[in-house]
C-alpha cells in the first residue's frame, strides 16, 4: 500500500504582523488558483476524459484523521473528493490525493458533519451535520471555501442531502425525524414532513416533481415536493434504514437496512426485486456503478466487515474484501463511487479514507 505524504496541519500561531498574514493568505489563494486552474477546476468535459483507473491496490488517501471519516461525496466529473470528518471537512484531488481546502463546520468532535454534495457545477459544496448546535446546512464555495449561504429550518442536522436534476431545489433527510425541501437559490424552505423516525437517505425522482425517503420508521415514502404531502409507500421489509442509493436511469432504489441485507427495488411497481444478504450486521453505504448493473455495499457487525460488489439483476456477490473487527469496532463507516465508475472511496476505520478500483479496473 502506498501512503501519501499530505500536508499537515498548520501549528497555531501567535499575534503577528497583521500585514505579513494577509500577504500570505493571498499568496496561498493565487497558488490555489493557479493549480485549481492547472487541473480544469469546473471545466465541463467528457467524464471518460477526465482519470485513468487507480491501479490494482489500495492506497491511502487520508489516514491521520480519528475517529473515523462519516460521509464522503464525490464531484460529478469525478475530480473532487470531500470528506467529512468530525466537524472538519475536507476537499481532495481523488487521483492524487492531495488537499486542496479545509472548511472548519464546528470545532466541536463531537459534532460530526453527517452529509455531503457537491454542487452539479463543482465549485460549491454543501454539507451539514447532526449537532444540536448547528442546526442548518451550508453552501461553500470549494476555491476559497467562503461560506455563501445557509438553510434553515432542520432540528437537528441532516443525514442525507441531495440537488435535484438542475440543482434549483435541495432536499434533506433529517436526524429530526422530516425530510424537507428548499429553493436552492433562495434558501427558502418550501416543504416539510414528519416520520417516526430519522432520516437517513433522501433524492429527487424524476422531474423533481417528487422526492423519496427512508430511514428507521421501516417505511419508504415518496412525497410531493411542493406540498410535502405523501403519495406513495413502498412494499415494506421489515427492516430500518441507514443509506440509500437511486440508480443512475432512476428505475431503482437501493436501500441498506439494520437486518444485514441491502433491498432492491422497484420504483415503478415499489415491489421488492432482490434482498442481498451481506453477512453483517448493518449495511453503511451503498452506490450504484455508472450503468446500474452493479452495486457496491460496505457492511459491518459484530466480527465482520466488508465491501462487497453485486449483480444487480441476479442478486448474485461478484466480489468481497472482508475484515475482521472485535465487539463491533472498527470496519467500513461509509464509501463513495467516483461518478467514473474505475474507482471507490471507503472509510475503514481505524486505517483511514483508501481508494480502491473497481474489480473491472483492476483486472
Amino acid at each position: 500500500m502506498m501512503r501519501l505524504d499530505l500536508p499537515q496541519a498548520r501549528p497555531d500561531r501567535g499575534l503577528g504582523d497583521a500585514g505579513a498574514d494577509a500577504a500570505a493568505e493571498r499568496g496561498a489563494r493565487m497558488k490555489r488558483r493557479e493549480f485549481l486552474a492547472s487541473i480544469g477546476f469546473g471545466a465541463l468535459v467528457p467524464a471518460a476524459a477526465l482519470a485513468q483507473p487507480v491501479g490494482t491496490s489500495a492506497w491511502t488517501l487520508f489516514d491521520r484523521i480519528k475517529p473515523s471519516t462519516s460521509t464522503m461525496a464525490y464531484s460529478r466529473d469525478g475530480r473532487l473528493i470531500a470528506t467529512g470528518t468530525g466537524g472538519i471537512i475536507r476537499i481532495w484531488i481523488a487521483q492524487t490525493g492531495e488537499q486542496i481546502q479545509e472548511i472548519v463546520y464546528n470545532e466541536t468532535p463531537a459534532e460530526d458533519v453527517d452529509a455531503l454534495a457537491f454542487h452539479p457545477d463543482g465549485r460549491q459544496l454543501l454539507g451539514g451535520g447532526t449537532g444540536p448546535k448547528h442546526r442548518n446546512l451550508r453552501l461553500w464555495e470549494i476555491e476559497t471555501g467562503q461560506e455563501l449561504r445557509r438553510y434553515e429550518g432542520l432540528g437537528i442536522g441532516p443525514l442525507s442531502i441531495a440537488y435535484n436534476a438542475d440543482a434549483s431545489r435541495i432536499v434533506a433527510g433529517g436526524n429530526d425525524n422530516t425530510v424537507r425541501v428548499w429553493d436552492a437559490l433562495t434558501g427558502r424552505q418550501i416543504m416539510a414532513h414528519g416520520a417516526k423516525g430519522p432520516m437517513h437517505f433522501a433524492c429527487f425522482l424524476g422531474d423533481g416533481s417528487r422526492v423519496l425517503a427512508a430511514g428507521l420508521d421501516l417505511f419508504v415514502r415518496i412525497y410531493d415536493a411542493e406540498t410535502g404531502l405523501p403519495t406513495r409507500t413502498l412494499a415494506p421489509t421489515g427492516a430500518r434504514y441507514r443509506c440509500g442509493a437511486l440508480s443512475p436511469d432512476g428505475q431503482l432504489l437501493a436501500l441498506g437496512g439494520t437486518r444485514g441485507a441491502a433491498y432492491l427495488f422497484d420504483l415503478d411497481s415499489g415491489a421488492v426485486l432482490q434482498r442481498l444478504v451481506t453477512g453483517s450486521g448493518s449495511v453503511r453505504a451503498l452506490a450504484f456503478t455508472p450503468d446500474g448493473a452493479r452495486l457496491l455495499t460496505g457492511d459491518s457487525g459484530s466480527d465482520r466487515s466488508a465491501v462487497e460488489l453485486w449483480d444487480v439483476a441476479s442478486g448474485k456477490r461478484l466480489w468481497v474484501q472482508e475484515q475482521k473487527i472485535s465487539f463491533g469496532m472498527g470496519g467500513v463507516s461509509t464509501l463513495a463511487l467516483n461518478p467514473l465508475g474505475d474507482s471507490f472511496a471507503v472509510s475503514i476505520f481505524p486505517e483511514g479514507v483508501q481508494i480502491w478500483p473497481t474489480p473491472e479496473a483492476a483486472q
